[in-house]
């Protein structure tokens, strides 16, 4: 992981970060988090599941995270929004729009619950 960029939107309490994060999919992370891809390949058998999922475990992502983090007057972190760069990671190891868009749409229901609440 590394710092990229350190920009300062409203001195000295607004903070946008641009980080590059690398890390490496087990077998087991993309049962966790893309539990299609596995099932796919198992069930079914699908040479496409098993290639795709052989692709994602055999060599790291590497992720652009973006941090917009917001201070208080005694400097403490009062709120962040992240967002990370799936897709372009994704796409750079996979080569296929069409397999990036297979592996991001799990067909499990995501639920979304109100802020605050779990």
């Amino acid at each position: 992981m590394g710092l990229q960029q350190l920009v300062s939107l409203e001195p000295p309490r607004e903070w946008l970060l641009l980080i590059a994060l690398t890390l490496q999919l087990t077998n087991e992370t993309l049962a966790l988090h893309y539990p299609h891809v596995v099932q796919t390949a198992k069930s079914t058998g699908g040479s496409k599941a098993i290639e795709i999922a052989a692709k994602l475990t055999a060599s790291p992502l590497r992720l652009d995270v973006q941090c917009h983090v917001w201070l208080d007057g005694h400097f403490k972190i009062v709120k962040v929004h992240t967002v990370v760069g799936w897709a372009a990671a994704l796409l750079a190891c996979l080569g296929d729009p069409d397999d990036v868009v297979w592996v991001l749409t799990s067909p499990c229901p995501v639920y979304n619950f109100p802020q605050g609440e779990f």
